[in-house]
């Protein structure tokens, strides 16, 4: 299976259980509903189809990543919870209208169109997604919000589970239907439920004790507030990955229990390295990790890595701040292969002492004949404003854009616009790889 043909697949499995849930619900139908009936009660089937598999989406399982990568999983996450809670409210209004009365029935729908008009709006304004970060102000409105409630990020995560809660109320609303001939619909609704709920609640909440220990085995705090942590796995087995891919991290500590991603900066001799700015509560905690704090990884995941180009394009590498840390494990990949590859590297930061990796990369580039590497300070002292599509094109004049691979990782506004400047200035739209870091 490869990440092409994984979307397709993906959508097949929602359209196959959308058509066999529908077709055992409207053959266990004796009765004989209006039209707008049936479009209300075929959009309670698709409802809980989309809710339930939302969990699967959001449980971080490889094999999905293996598929799908999972930052796209991320963004298709929020995009179905927007659709399904669309859904699930047009079922609310069809299936009521003209019916007055209360039941348990009614009773548990409205509760659960609630649940889920919570979790959904509430997991868009507290955690946010990639494609939300391109909202003019989103981002300073999640973290007013977060500041006047005090909330910490593994809070958020918790207030967003109660989606767990709002698929369950739904299963109880469906099981709540009176007809004897909808048993064998009821039956499948269990099954899915068991599968979906069973499988996000034993990744999201126990995997991390089967997994590995590791310890760690450095921590040190460089300039730009960015954290570099190396980790030792205590059984001696290392986690094998590709540079530009990444992994769960957790830390034995309160607060940095939750997983976050974090890319692979280096893995060598078994040991894994990351380098983290510290921009938010959770990141901030890593203050408290000291060589000898217990953690879990989880992966490898991800697609944003060299190996489904050719091995002669020239490369051209584009990281706007902390977005570095894909690209400098590609460069650390190439250095110890001792590649001849034409590179082109443009890392642009807001000051001089956000380049935490500089010195590295000028050693890299000595062991690299064809690397050419451009640190591009847009404000302080030496300054030259932001990266614009100008200054782009002035850096890469001479350079052979029709066969570069370009790989951008960045803040959204960052990738956005470099890609928009490459494509202005010729380099095909197939031969340009993001990384989608923020989800």
């Amino acid at each position: 299976m490869t990440r092409k043909r994984g979307p397709v697949f993906l959508v097949g499995g929602y359209l196959l259980l959308v058509a066999v849930l529908l077709a055992v619900f409207f053959h266990g139908v004796t009765w004989n509903p209006t039209a707008m009936k049936r479009v209300a009660y075929g959009a309670g089937c698709v409802a809980f189809v989309l809710f339930s598999c939302q969990l699967l989406l959001a449980a971080r399982l490889r094999w999905l990543d293996q598929w799908v990568s999972q930052d796209r999983l991320y963004v298709l996450h929020g995009v179905l919870a927007v659709v399904a809670l669309v859904v699930v409210w047009t079922h609310g209004i069809l299936v009521t209208w003209g019916h007055e009365g209360e039941s348990a029935l009614k009773e548990a729908g409205e509760i659960a169109r609630l649940l889920f008009l919570l979790t959904t709006i509430g997991g868009a304004l507290l955690l946010g997604t990639v494609w939300l970060e391109r909202i003019p102000g989103y981002a300073k409105l999640r973290q007013g919000i977060r500041r006047v409630f005090h909330l910490r990020y593994h809070w958020c995560v918790w207030l967003h589970n109660l989606a767990i809660v709002a698929v369950t109320v739904m299963l109880v609303h469906i099981l709540l239907l009176k007809a004897s001939t909808l048993v064998p619909f009821k039956v499948i609704c269990v099954l899915l439920y068991a599968v979906t709920v069973g499988t996000h609640l034993y990744h999201r909440f126990l995997r991390r004790w089967f997994l590995p220990v590791w310890r760690c085995k450095e921590a040190v705090r460089v300039d730009g507030a960015v954290h570099t942590l190396r980790f030792t796995p205590e059984s001696g087995e290392g986690m094998p990955s590709v540079a530009g891919q990444f992994a769960y991290l957790s830390v034995d500590l309160p607060g940095l229990r939750e997983p976050h991603p974090f890319t692979i900066a280096g893995n060598r001799d078994g040991e894994v390295e990351f380098d983290v700015k510290a921009v938010g509560d959770w990141t901030q905690g890593l203050a408290a990790v000291t060589a000898g704090s217990e953690a879990r990884l989880h992966g490898p995941f991800g697609a944003f890595t060299m190996a489904e180009i050719g091995s002669v394009s020239p490369l051209l590498f584009l990281a706007g701040g902390i977005g570095i840390t894909p690209l400098l494990a590609m460069v650390r990949e190439l250095a110890a292969t001792d590649s001849q590859r034409r590179v082109r590297l443009i890392w642009s930061v807001r000051e001089e002492q956000d380049a935490f990796a500089r010195d590295e990369l000028d050693e890299l580039a000595g062991r690299l004949p064809n690397l050419s590497i451009t640190v591009w300070v847009s404000h302080g002292p030496g300054g030259r404003g932001w990266l614009d599509a100008a200054a782009l094109g002035t850096l890469l004049e001479g350079t052979d854009l029709a066969r570069t691979e370009a790989f951008l990782c960045g803040p959204p506004p960052f990738m956005d616009a470099m890609a928009r400047n490459l494509g202005g200035l010729g380099l095909p739209k197939a031969q340009v790889h993001r990384e989608r870091f923020g989800f």
